[in-house]
């Protein structure tokens, strides 16, 4: 009997201290969960993960689902902080756990959803989850978190036009300080990608000096912050930045990006050594990755510009630059259209530009003409300008026309006005009218400056459009002589009077352009002032004669006073005249024709004579007037000799 009093005391013994252990291991799960959260609040993200992991094994308890949301939380956090995409495939996996347990589709679902689409680069389907959320508001704050993570999104994905509406509906609400902190800089993201950068780094520097654990836990946003101050030109606090980005932040891409940024400030500086470093390290320690494959390639790049840098850069590793232009080639087939191969593209220019082999320059051309413009980011368009602007002006104007309208928005994404100008000129060279035209155009719309339109007004003429031209050349604010020039090679082209003209030259040229005082003198040929233009013909036949062929206007000029010194039969100044130019053009046909003419009427036949014995190659016009009057002068003399 008393031993059946021990057994059932042991019995009631040992299921008092099993539930004993089984209320203690309650309270401990629900210290843990308190003690995660708190450790998630304080964004110590590893330590969090490490107390909800604990809770992971009871299913069955009342914290297991609520865990479950607090771990896609915290992998979200992490894969932020690292850039490590498995990270925020776990936080989905742990919330479609979550959610396929409880069925609470609410805002703070959505939300969280949202955000890992957001942190995986999946803008477009973020934004249709930030919209279903905004169906779950409750509250206000939840209406600013979610017009927020709205315009967040909007400027990642690039739908600008959706910022007002959203900018709107946040401006109504009263912010609490954390939301008033991101805002700022979701402004200034906004600022960023409308390239209005100073504007931005306004708002940049306040989240850096109030809100920097924001950044820590965004390192993409970090990186934006230095680069918005790098292409301000503001190179030293942007080095600053970019440094303590690659000693602070745990997102390895972004570190080596800032690495790369830091050797390109170096180069922006003059300072080779802290660009060749800073390459060389990203591009021997990471060799595999994006930017490892990139600092080779501007390396590269650097070697082909000087010999003497290239010698510094084979300092470091002589086995570097074996095969360097198969290197480029390889990376530009094998990343064609993506982010490497828009350098990749960079590089092949610069050697293809700086060599003669016209097989080259046909495939860089086939390489140019698959590019899609629109997919360049920044540091494409930077590379490659650096690369190709002074290649492009020692280029011969039948190879940029090629290249150019291989892919005329290649170039108008990259280049500024100065090489514009440059292509424009080889274009007119090429006789591109329209390409040339079309381009002159696309630079007023960017720099309305009457430069510009001086140029797209001489385009438009050389085309032959003569009324379109004087069109534009209405809309020139600070008129030059240049301008007057060309209003008057307009009008003469239309056959209208060039008295406009001939007094805006008058206002505007000195006596010394010989183009302008050629215009002027057609318009006295034009009003019977002969005197006045054989006048200015003597005195300046030396400059006439070294532009005639050259410059049209002065073409027109001699043309026009040879028909009306022999209309008018003033041979003897004919004659003087085309004598002094046929010294300075050599040209048999066409002055030295007016020359034998005038020399026949004047009865000066022995200083043409062996002129008129050179004439046979020369047909038409004066050519065979001159030919004819000199034969039928010989027949006379003959005919009277007998």
């Amino acid at each position: 009997m008393l031993g059946y009093r021990w057994i059932v005391i042991s019995c009631i013994f040992l299921i008092s201290t099993f539930l004993s252990k089984a209320e203690e291991e309650k309270i401990d799960i629900e210290l843990t969960y308190r003690k995660g959260v708190q450790y998630y609040n304080y964004n110590s993200y590893y330590d969090a993960m490490r107390e909800f992991q604990k809770i992971l094994k009871y299913t069955d308890s009342p914290y297991y689902n609520k865990t479950l949301f607090m771990m896609s939380k915290v992998y979200l956090k992490i894969g932020k902080r690292t850039g490590v995409k498995k990270y925020l495939w776990s936080s989905l996996y742990y919330l479609n756990i979550y959610a396929s347990r409880t069925k609470k589709y609410n805002w703070d679902y959505y939300m969280l959803k949202g955000n890992i689409y957001e942190a995986l680069g999946f803008y477009e389907r973020a934004m249709s989850i930030y919209k279903i959320a905004s169906s779950y508001i409750e509250n206000d704050k939840q209406i600013t978190d979610t017009m927020i993570a709205l315009l967040r999104v909007s400027v990642e994905f690039g739908k600008m036009d959706y910022i007002t509406m959203y900018l709107v509906q946040t401006g109504t609400q009263v912010l609490e300080k954390e939301q008033e902190k991101e805002l700022i800089f979701v402004l200034g993201m906004i600022d960023f990608a409308k390239k209005r950068y100073k504007e931005a780094m306004e708002k940049f520097i306040k989240t850096y000096r109030e809100f920097e654990i924001y950044l820590v836990d965004n390192p993409e946003y970090y990186y934006i912050v230095a680069e918005n101050a790098y292409r301000l030109g503001n190179y030293k606090f942007a080095r600053k930045l970019f440094r303590r980005i690659s000693s602070i932040v745990k997102d390895a891409s972004i570190i080596r990006k800032s690495i790369l940024r830091i050797g390109d400030i170096g180069l922006k500086l003059g300072d080779l050594t802290t660009a060749i470093t800073n390459y060389y390290t990203v591009a021997s320690k990471y060799p595999e990755t994006k930017e490892g494959i990139v600092a080779k390639l501007k390396l590269i790049s650097l070697a082909q510009k000087d010999i003497k840098i290239k010698a510094r850069i084979l300092a470091f590793d002589k086995e570097f630059f074996k095969d360097s232009i198969k290197f480029v080639a390889e990376t530009l087939v094998k990343n064609r259209t993506g982010y490497i191969g828009k350098f990749a593209i960079g590089n092949f220019g610069q050697i293809v530009m700086s060599s003669n082999s016209e097989s080259l320059f046909k495939r860089l051309e086939w390489e140019l003409s698959l590019l899609y413009p629109p997919k360049l980011e920044y540091e494409h368009k930077e590379y490659i300008k650096f690369l190709w602007k002074d290649l492009i002006k020692k280029q011969k104007p039948d190879r940029i026309c090629s290249l150019y309208t291989s892919n005329p928005d290649f170039f108008k994404m990259i280049f500024d006005t100065e090489t514009f100008l440059v292509i424009s000129q080889d274009l007119k060279v090429c006789r591109k009218f329209e390409e040339r035209i079309e381009l002159l155009k696309y630079m007023l719309t960017k720099r309305k400056e009457d430069e510009i339109r001086v140029r797209l007004a001489e385009a438009l003429y050389d085309a032959g459009k003569f009324t379109a031209s004087l069109q534009v050349l209405e809309s020139v604010k600070e008129k030059d002589c240049e301008y007057a020039k060309l209003f008057g090679k307009n009008l003469y082209s239309l056959k209208v009077n060039l008295e406009p003209a001939a007094n805006k030259i008058k206002k505007l040229c000195p006596r010394e352009d010989i183009e302008a005082m050629s215009i002027l003198a057609l318009y006295w040929l034009d009003t019977d002032h002969v005197e006045k233009a054989v006048d200015f013909a003597v005195k300046n036949i030396k400059p006439i004669g070294e532009k005639y062929g050259k410059k049209e206007v002065v073409s027109w000029f001699v043309r026009k006073l040879f028909i009306k010194l022999d209309v008018l039969e003033y041979y003897s100044e004919l004659f003087k005249i085309s004598s002094e130019l046929f010294k300075i053009t050599n040209d048999l046909c066409n002055i030295g024709s007016i020359l034998i003419i005038s020399g026949v009427r004047t009865g000066k036949i022995e200083e043409i004579k062996d002129l008129s014995e050179k004439m046979d190659s020369c047909k038409g016009g004066w050519a065979e007037v001159a030919k004819q009057l000199y034969e039928s002068y010989i027949i006379t003399k003959e005919v009277k000799n007998e």
